[in-house]
């Protein structure tokens, strides 16, 4: 999607995303209709669609005096989308388990965007008439965030979409993320009543537009288990990938049965081949693999590592090892490498980071003007600031 984000298709010609990923310095928009006149268009190119591209893009007017309306929604030819997730219109509360979606860069070099999942809880909903969904991350908080590239990505409950990615505060440890609720009454009413777009589960005739071998449903998955908790609809590519691509889904094509030559004629005797003997090569010994030592998951054994103990864990969402002593995962320390030897765990490499000024902690100081760098504690990079600002989009930069 623009500016870096990420967006999902709700029928099989509308995506949905945030309005804020619309706004573009120049575009013209008509605030009656939310309209955006722009020569932008956002095109899909990969196996399945051959540079299949956007026809009209509409963000919604009330955000820009009403943050928490962050929606958008961008239409494409009629039968573009092979597979899509519905919207969903049951209410959500505290404590209920979702799922966030998103093609975030961060801790990445600029224009990598790998597609990543990951759990979280509702933390809290605002109260009315903002009702944004509030989750939070870092420290003590065990779950998926959202970061750069994930504004417009889906909050999931269900298998149906929830929620959007809008904001979060980074200047705050934990860091609360808010999103767009899709189940405020006052949203859902404006999605109903648009005519050029159709969101499934929302619109009133789903039956048409909204065929439900299409439609995401939850996977029948066994508990712990870390694939992608959605698959499309019963009757539809039985045993399919269920991290596939919602654009990258087959559509549900069958392949034809193999042959079973009952309605051959007889068939002509083919002759048996001689073999020719084959000498029996001097087998190459394998090399015995050196073992690999466990190094604990920081999430799956928090449990343990708040008993007490110290050592080194791995952090499977980012692939990166930190140390742990005193209850807790030292994350704002930077990771280290990744060695279970030693009961006071892995020694950072060497070039770590001296002590400097925190991005966080001495934000005040950075609005006060001047330049620099700083350092992230939640995910030990740095980054430049200056003009009252850390600059995270422009990528991190060395400790130096």
């Amino acid at each position: 999607m623009a500016n870096d984000c990420t967006g999902s298709a709700v029928s099989t010609s509308t995506a949905i995303t945030a309005s804020h990923c619309l706004i573009h310095g120049g575009d013209a928009i008509d605030e009656n209709t939310g309209r955006v006149e722009t020569k932008k268009t956002y095109c899909i190119s990969n196996a399945v669609y051959n540079n299949v591209c956007s026809s009209e893009l509409y963000y919604n007017p009330e955000y820009t005096t009403d943050k928490s309306k962050d929606w958008a929604y961008v239409v494409f030819p009629k039968g573009t989308f092979k597979s899509y997730f519905r919207v969903n219109q049951a209410p959500v509360k505290q404590s209920d388990q979702v799922v966030l979606i998103g093609y975030s860069e961060d801790d990445l070099p600029r224009g990598q965007k790998p597609k990543r999942f990951g759990y979280n809880k509702i933390n809290r909903i605002e109260p009315a008439p903002s009702n944004r969904i509030v989750t939070y991350t870092g420290s003590n908080f065990n779950a998926v965030g959202i970061g750069h590239g994930d504004s417009g990505g889906p909050m999931l409950k269900d298998c149906q979409i929830t929620g959007l990615a809008s904001a979060g505060d980074d200047k705050l440890h934990p860091t609360p993320l808010y999103h767009t609720n899709l189940t405020n009454p006052a949203i859902a009413s404006k999605l109903k009543a648009i005519k050029n777009a159709y969101f499934c589960g929302l619109s009133g005739d789903d039956e048409t537009f909204c065929p439900k071998s299409l439609a995401y449903v939850p996977a029948n998955l066994k508990p712990g288990s870390k694939e992608f908790p959605c698959v499309v609809g019963a009757g539809n590519n039985p045993g399919q990938n269920p991290q596939q691509d919602p654009i990258q889904d087959n559509g549900g094509q069958t392949p034809p049965p193999p042959p079973t030559g009952d309605d051959d004629p007889t068939p002509t005797p083919t002759p048996t081949p001689v073999p020719t003997p084959t000498p029996t090569p001097t087998p190459v010994p394998t090399p015995t693999p050196t073992p690999v030592p466990s190094i604990l998951d920081c999430n799956a054994n928090y449990a343990q590592i708040r008993q007490g103990g110290s050592g080194v864990c791995l952090n499977k969402s980012s692939s990166f090892c930190y140390s742990y002593s005193g209850g807790d995962v030292h994350y704002g320390s930077g990771h280290v490498t990744c060695s279970s030897s030693g009961s006071g765990g892995s020694t950072p490499p060497s070039g770590t980071p001296p002590t400097r000024i925190d991005c966080n902690k001495n934000f005040s100081t950075i609005r006060a003007g001047g330049s620099g760098v700083c350092l992230n504690s939640s995910s030990g990079f740095c980054y430049r600031y200056g003009s009252g600002n850390v600059l995270y989009n422009s990528g991190h930069v060395a400790c130096k």
